[in-house]
């Protein structure tokens, strides 16, 4: 039985690691190819078609079959005068052979299988990473240039740039270079072929061979949130020069679409993706780096003497998935299979009951799916580059352990349950025979007698952590209810475990623990992550602030309730340091704020919701807060202030700001808002702020037009209000409590005669 390897390839050069992996036997390739970055060109005289360039899956085709493709010479000439990039002869052939086959394919996915098939490959799968394609496109000095080609060619292209983007929002006149498409990147995702292919792998390799592509997948959010949601371990092999300097068009590239163009610079984005990271024994330096951003870190010799990948490499890549052990397992099992379905077929003649066909076919159920497990490394090792293999005999050692803990183990749950262990054949075999065949993992969580309290709450959280196990979870519950102290001390381990993980398994598993577990008790998990960031702040822990700010970030994917009241609390702490820190204790509290929320939309409001909140009501702190606002969109700050404030009160909060009229635009935008609120013009305000009203600001503008109308009403019937408004009388009901809770209309409604009006202030006073 062979094990399934799914392998991300990105980058326009031939990456010879990709020939080692396939030259393994025993395994079934899953090669996706990152499609973000190809393009289409058209051709150069009239007689030639558009080109794509498939950088990726050239590179693929040609390493899997590079004899397959030819150009006949009656199409030589006409190919060569139409290339853009000065291809060579396989290039050429096998680009225009991929155009080719995409003209007679319905989808790119049928493409890629015939190209495939052509190839005559038995143990490999080629899938495009997404079915879209970002178009992303470099404009500079009135030119245009697909960002790939830029990078390989250096230079602009002179044809006017495609007519299907908006030419309005163009900024190509600009010296500087200006990417355009950026937003669509961040939202495409994973091809459906290729999110299956991954979540059905064993391991998860990614391959690049320039920087400019792997930045351009580090800056696909959508992709990113996807592939740290795979339960597949992750390995990215680092194959450049961590000292390497990056050239110009790297530096400018990565300027205009905002990712490091080097190792270190990229070191977060890189523990954002990935498990494991395997970089050259060279570059040990920057192992403290990349460890403090997250990554899990190994060092290893990638090119052997003959500058070809080294056997060591290959082997450190398969110790993590355990590949060997995997297909060792399978075949394994396929034989116990085999021998079992053979007995099954003489038992079929020798037995008449029911009952005894249904328990072997039971078992052999119960053996097909023990026999797929994904064993991963989630332990750091003692140094970067030392991966431990369990020999047998401790394997023997470790059974004998868990044997004597099970015998150890007894009830203590409410309903006196006795730990059981049944063989998955039938009662009458030992437990040793039940543990030859499948090693048994603790599935079930119960206390152990004369164990100390805190040993068990330990124990209950790794089973959590690691076996995601239920049991282990209720308990900790039922202690928390049970006493403050407990509920304190577990949180505090549930939080410190959390903390210590390395892989994205692991920390999306606490996430989602913290989230169940805190449920009844959110106080408690919220005070004790706030105490953890203000103290990773205020005393120099800039390892701790690199691990809270993606765990924050995952908690948000989870459970955004939780993380909306965390970022809330975080905020005020973060904004008031000032008062008690150093400037560079305050500029660091600064920074860890923006992380945290500046790329998602809704904790981007809660902060900026919070920071007015406390301008309005500290009016002597103003300038700190302002010096944390003028990070985020000037348009946004404006709707949000006029949206929860009264004008008065939002004229009054900018007016305090001396900080702001040396804001230029900044202030201009905040005049043109408040100018437009106060004359009731919704179009002005959007073309103000650069963006759609969202629905609680249209909302407000709604009832204060309804309240305007209302001013010069004494006394009016709901229904009536509602039929000459063309609304439901519900909606206007709605609509004026909302008016009179936030002190915007001064009246009453009042039941006369079994009829509901809308009585103003001074006419109450009247009647009374």
């Amino acid at each position: 039985m062979s094990a399934n390897i799914a392998v991300l390839t990105t980058g326009i050069y031939n990456n010879p690691i990709l020939d080692s992996l396939l030259n393994q036997e025993n395994l079934n390739f899953f090669i996706i190819c990152s499609n973000i970055l190809d393009f289409e060109l058209p051709p150069k005289t009239k007689n030639g078609n558009p080109q794509w360039y498939r950088h990726e899956l050239r590179q693929v085709l040609r390493q899997i079959a590079p004899d397959l493709y030819k150009i006949s010479p009656s199409l030589k000439n006409l190919l060569e005068e139409n290339d853009r990039l000065d291809l060579n002869e396989l290039d050429l052939a096998i680009t225009s052979h991929i155009s080719q086959i995409e003209q007679n394919s319905t989808n790119l996915d049928k493409a890629y299988d015939l190209l495939l098939q052509e190839t005559q490959v038995q143990n490999i799968s080629l899938i495009p990473l997404t079915e879209e394609n970002p178009s992303l496109f470099a404009f500079k000095d009135k030119k245009y240039a697909p960002i790939r080609y830029f990078f390989e060619k250096e230079e602009m292209l002179s044809e006017e740039p495609p007519q299907k983007h908006d030419k309005s929002k163009r900024k190509y006149n600009e010296k500087k270079l200006v990417v355009e498409n950026l937003d669509v990147l961040q939202n495409i995702k994973l091809s459906e072929a290729s999110n299956k292919a991954m979540q059905e792998s064993d391991l998860i390799i990614i391959l690049t061979s320039d920087i400019v592509s792997f930045g351009s997948l580090v800056r696909a959010n959508e992709i990113e949130k996807q592939i740290k949601k795979m339960n597949t371990p992750i390995v990215i092999i680092w194959p450049f020069e961590a000292e390497r300097n990056p050239s110009s068009v790297e530096e400018e590239i990565a300027e205009a679409m905002e990712f490091g163009p080097t190792l270190d610079l990229l070191a977060d984005d890189v523990a954002n993706l990935t498990d494991y990271m395997i970089i050259k024994k060279s570059d040990k330096d920057y192992i403290e780096t990349l460890r403090k951003a997250g990554c899990h870190v190994l060092t290893e010799e990638i090119w052997d003497d003959d500058d070809g990948v080294s056997d060591s490499l290959i082997n450190t890549v398969f110790s993590i998935g355990n590949i060997s052990e995997l297909i060792k397992e399978r075949r394994e099992t396929q034989a116990e299979k085999d021998k079992t379905d053979n007995e099954t077929e003489e038992k079929k003649v020798e037995k008449s009951t029911k009952e005894d066909l249904d328990s072997e076919i039971d078992t052999t159920t119960k053996s097909e799916v023990m026999g797929k497990s994904i064993s991963q490394l989630t332990e750091s090792p003692e140094e970067a580059g030392k991966i431990r293999i369990v020999s047998d005999e401790e394997d023997i050692k470790i059974e004998e352990n868990d044997k004597k803990l099970e015998e150890q183990i007894e009830s203590v749950s409410e309903n006196n349950t006795e730990l059981e262990t049944k063989s998955p054949v039938g009662d009458n075999l030992s437990l040793e025979n039940e543990e030859s065949e499948v090693k048994i993992q603790d599935a079930t969580f119960e206390t152990i007698k004369e164990e100390e309290w805190g040993d068990t709450v330990n124990r209950a959280i790794e089973l959590r952590f690691e076996n995601d196990n239920l049991d282990a979870l209720s308990w900790l519950v039922e202690q928390s209810k049970q006493d403050n102290d407990n509920e304190v001390q577990i949180a505090q381990q549930v939080i410190n475990t959390w903390v210590e993980s390395r892989t994205n398994i692991l920390r999306r598993r606490g996430a989602e623990f913290i989230s169940k577990i805190s449920e009844d008790r959110r106080d408690t998990y919220k005070q004790i992550l706030e105490k953890h960031m203000i103290s990773a702040v205020t005393d120099g822990k800039e390892d701790m602030r690199r691990r809270l700010l993606p765990l924050i970030s995952l908690l948000n994917d989870v459970d955004n309730n939780l993380s909306e009241t965390l970022i809330k609390g975080l905020t005020r702490q973060l904004s008031l340091l000032k008062e008690n820190h150093d400037i560079a204790v305050v500029e660091k509290a600064k920074l860890t704020l923006l992380q945290l929320v500046i790329q998602n939309k809704k904790l981007s409001k809660v902060t900026i919701n919070e920071l007015l909140n406390l301008l309005e009501s500290r009016p002597n702190i103003g300038s700190e807060i302002w010096n944390i606002l003028l990070a985020f969109d000037a348009g946004t700050v404006a709707l949000e202030l006029v949206t929860n404030f009264s004008l008065s009160k939002a004229e009054e909060v900018v007016r305090r700001s001396n900080l702001l009229r040396f804001t230029g635009s900044y202030y201009a935008t905040f005049s043109k808002v408040m100018k437009a609120w106060k004359e009731g013009d919704k179009v002005a305000i959007s073309s103000a702020t650069g963006t759609i009203l969202p629905e609680e600001t249209l909302r407000k503008f709604e009832r204060l037009e309804l309240a305007r109308k209302l001013e010069k009403l004494k006394m009016v019937q709901l229904s009536t209000l509602a039929e000459s408004l063309g609304k439901d009388v519900e909606t206007v009901e709605r609509l004026i409590t909302e008016l009179i809770v936030n002190d915007e209309l001064h009246a009453k409604m009042k039941l006369i005669e079994d009829k509901m009006y809308l009585v103003s202030e001074e006419d109450v006073s009247t009647q009374k």
